[in-house]
């Protein structure tokens, strides 16, 4: 259950960084890339 719980993380951590990175480019489309830290 608790690989359930961190898979689910890892989604909501992608999802939330893939919408940040299109409100960074106001509304252009997303090149496919993800920068990580």
């Amino acid at each position: 259950m608790r690989d359930l719980i961190a898979e689910a993380r890892r989604e909501g951590e992608l999802i939330g960084k893939m919408t940040v990175a299109i409100d960074e480019t106001k509304g252009h489309p997303w090149t496919g890339e993800i920068e990580r830290d």
